[in-house]
């Protein structure tokens, strides 16, 4: 196993992704996991869900921004690029990954935004993809922790190649739903 930072010289725990040790997020208790992963496969803006809300791209690059907090280990390549090599680059490849280093790389693909097919899909809405078919697909992975519970969510296409590797905290998640929540009342009172 490999970590980003290299720092992780504790016993950490590993992810391993096999079909054995995936959650089924709609029967999930760990921590508030059930209801987070819910709102990101119905209610996240601009998904492809009934229930999703429209988010106006001017907010998009605002509210990736505050979910990333603009690191570079949180990353987006595109859609000729190797996904293996760059998952490689983020310690993100193989069937065991370390759990400590937040981190995630999504494959852009040449989508149209579901709602609007006259532009291409935005950074955000591909991180929002990758995180709605994840869990759609039953690709996401729990190690709890007591109040720290890590997760990895994966986004495989429908030739069994990796497309999105998310690895962050349920707190993550939470804040991040936090973010969607408040830039869409904002689009909503303009």
């Amino acid at each position: 196993m490999k970590c980003l930072t290299g720092e992780c010289k504790k016993a950490v725990t590993r992810f391993i992704i096999s079909k054995e040790n995936a959650i089924v997020p709609t029967e999930c208790e760990i921590g508030n996991l059930k209801q987070l992963l819910s709102y990101f496969q119905f209610r996240a803006p601009n998904i492809d869900a009934v229930q999703s809300p429209m988010l106006e791209p001017s907010y998009h690059k605002d509210a990736l921004y505050k979910i990333t907090n603009g690191r570079d280990d949180f990353r987006f390549c595109n859609q000729n690029a190797e996904t293996e090599d760059e998952l490689s680059k983020l310690a993100l490849n193989g069937t065991q990954l370390c759990s400590w280093c937040k981190r995630f790389l999504c494959k852009r693909m040449t989508h149209k935004a579901k709602r609007d097919p006259s532009r291409t899909e935005t950074d955000l809405e591909c991180l929002l993809r990758h995180l709605r078919n994840s869990i759609a697909h039953g690709h996401v992975f729990a190690i709890p922790g007591g109040n720290y519970i890590r997760v990895l969510l994966e986004d495989v296409n429908d030739k069994g190649k990796t497309t999105a590797r998310i690895i962050c905290c349920q707190s993550d998640i939470g804040k991040w739903k936090t973010i969607l929540e408040n830039a869409v009342k904002e689009n909503t009172h303009e």
